[in-house]
């Protein structure tokens, strides 16, 4: 009996490792069904994706195609602005409208446009979007220009000529020293104070110890602290008034929020501050002359040297009221937009670069509705054609920002301001005649901390 079990438990234990062995095996077979079940279908659900989006590049090849014409005819005029976006291609309800009414994609606001990606394939007989001259043996086609009407003039020809005059002149010109330092313009840039007792002495030297070379001074805002809220009275604004009243050449202010949203009193406050300093500019007798807008006196502007430069009401801070704060910032832009279009696009011969200083550091978030449609000007109506420079405060510390938002005629430059850092010198040189190319934002202005 003994010898019996001792052969049949053996046998039991085996074929009991067995079971387990072959269940472990069913078991790890069902895992790796589900586990590729699960793979295939999330690349199922993620193939649609790269499905149509071929088909939207297939589409839209298809529809250069119909603008230009059969390849080996005449090359597709889209192809040829290789630096513009791909446009979207229209649904079918939209087909039927003028194409000239589908290039104008906006672009995001606050942030750079970037360019889709050009058709990957296009036929062999289609002629190179940047081929610098007609293949060998390609028939000349003369395109005519009602047929693509979706490509406006790159350039106005009535706005800036660029073209030398038919007949030259009886004499050479003689370049005159005065006329190039006529064109030459220096100013100084202030801003966050004073704060304190201390920032007010600092204050009065930067005043009355100006560079000789200065034509005038700008103050970007913040000229007292908002610490202390039950101020805001108009002998605060007179005190400093008084200070800036020292300099020898004209002072121009732009406010900031701690002049405006950060006051307990917003209507008795800003009484106090347009009282001191809304016609602050008739304290000196200078040929610059600013012009205030009727609607909101605090917003100015003048034209010196062939540069339109415009002082506006924005600022940092939380707002004290969300309508206001966006009405504000939209009728300014719309105020900012038509004085260039008026003084530099239409006029070129008044000014061809623009100089824009506030108080605030723009926040996505609150400033969007003047920087975001401004954005989209300087892109698709400028054309990046003209310099623009944009000064402010707020900070607290030095920035400096090139190609702002994407926009290579776009700068920026924030000053530090307070009792620590000089005032900021500001150079800006422009031809003295409006016969000249695009100019480019760097070769106009230089800039020097003074440290």
């Amino acid at each position: 009996y003994e010898l019996k079990s001792s052969r049949v438990d053996p046998l039991k234990k085996y074929r009991m490792r067995r079971k387990r062995r072959f269940v472990r095996m069913v078991v790890w077979v069902v895992l790796f069904t589900l586990f590729a079940v699960l793979v295939t279908a999330a690349v199922l659900v993620l193939l649609p994706d790269n499905k149509e989006e071929s088909k939207v590049n297939e589409a839209a090849d298809t529809k250069f195609a119909m603008l230009s014409g059969t390849p080996s005819q005449q090359p597709s005029p889209m192809l040829e602005l290789s630096s513009s976006p791909r446009p979207v291609t229209p649904s079918a309800s939209q087909t039927s409208q003028p194409s000239s009414q589908r290039t104008e994609v906006p672009t995001a606001l606050f942030a750079p446009s970037r360019p889709s990606k050009q058709p990957t394939e296009t036929p062999s007989t289609a002629p190179s979007p940047r081929a610098s001259g007609t293949p060998p043996g390609t028939p000349s086609v003369q395109v005519t220009p009602t047929e693509n009407p979706t490509l406006p003039p790159t350039k106005p020809p009535t706005q800036r000529p660029t073209g030398k005059p038919s007949s030259p002149p009886t004499q050479p010109p003689i370049q005159n020293p005065s006329d190039v330092e006529d064109l030459v313009t220096t100013f100084y840039v202030v801003g966050d104070l004073p704060y304190n007792d201390k920032e007010r002495d600092r204050l009065i030297y930067h005043v009355n110890n100006l560079p000789s070379d200065a034509e005038f001074l700008i103050h970007v805002g913040d000229l007292r602290d908002a610490e202390n809220h039950t101020d805001c009275q108009r002998s605060e604004f007179a005190d400093v008034a008084g200070i800036l009243k020292q300099s020898p050449v004209p002072v121009f202010i732009v406010p900031g929020d701690n002049e405006y949203n950060d006051c307990p009193n917003l209507s008795d406050s800003w009484g106090n501050y347009m009282g001191v300093f809304g016609n602050f500019e008739s304290n000196w007798s200078s040929s610059i002359k600013p012009t205030r807008d009727p609607e909101r006196p605090e917003n100015f502007y003048f034209i010196h040297k062939r540069v339109l430069y415009i002082g506006l009401n924005i600022v940092g801070g939380d707002p004290h009221s969300y309508s206001e704060w966006e009405n504000r910032l939209s009728y300014q832009f719309v105020w900012t937009k038509n004085l260039i279009d008026t003084h530099v696009v239409s006029s070129p011969s008044d000014a061809s670069s623009i100089v824009i200083f506030a108080h605030g550091d723009p926040r996505p978030s609150l400033h969007a509705s003047f920087f975001g449609p401004l954005q989209y000007y300087i892109s698709n109506d400028l054309n990046n054609e003209f310099p623009i420079i944009y000064v402010n405060g707020d900070k607290h510390y030095f920035q400096f920002d090139q190609a702002w938002y994407g926009q290579e005629s776009f700068d920026r430059i924030m000053v530090e301001g307070g009792s620590t850092e000089p005032p900021l010198q500001m150079k800006l040189t422009v031809p003295n005649s409006p016969d000249h190319g695009v100019l480019q934002v760097g070769d106009v202005y230089t800039f020097d901390r003074m440290l």
